[in-house]
This record gives C-alpha cells, structure tokens and sequence, in this order.
C-alpha cells in the first residue's frame, strides 16, 4: 500500500468520493428526467396544452441540467484515474 505523506491526502480523497456519489446520483436523477420527457410526449395529449408543453419542456430541461455536467465530472475523473494508474 502506497504512503502519501502530503496531510491533506485523506481530505482530498473525501471530497473526491462525494463529488463522484453527487455525479452518479445526478447522472441517473438526469436520465430519468429525459425518460419521463420522452414518455410524456410520447404517451401524453399534452402537447396541445400550453401547461403541458411547459411541463415536458421543464423536466427535459431539468434532465439536460443535471446529465451534462455530471458526465463532465465523472469523464475528469475517469481520464485523472486512467492517468494515475487506478483501475
């Protein structure tokens, strides 16, 4: 097992892990949002609404808005990971 002597290592890795548990949980809160979308526009007679439209528009727009950046996050991570050796 690898020392590492710099004192802020352990912190480091803390917030390392919580950062990539947000990512992941946002990157399926992400998904999801894009299925419900999907199924309200394709199942729904919402569409000739105003309010539906909106509402359809709101969660692909909630969806966009937590799938991009936490696919941003855990690609830095992963390429960090690649770089330093970790499988």
């Amino acid at each position: 097992m690898r020392q590492h002597s710099h004192p802020d290592f352990h912190l480091h890795e803390a917030r390392r892990a919580m950062l990539l548990r947000w990512a992941q949980m946002a990157q399926w809160f992400g998904l999801v949002m894009i299925l419900l979308t999907i199924g309200l526009a394709a199942l729904g007679d919402s569409l000739d609404d105003p309010t539906g439209t909106s509402i359809i528009t709101l969660c692909g727009v909630l969806g966009l808005a937590a799938l991009i950046p936490a696919r941003m996050v855990l690609a830095h991570y992963q390429k960090q990971d690649e770089r330093d050796g970790r499988p």
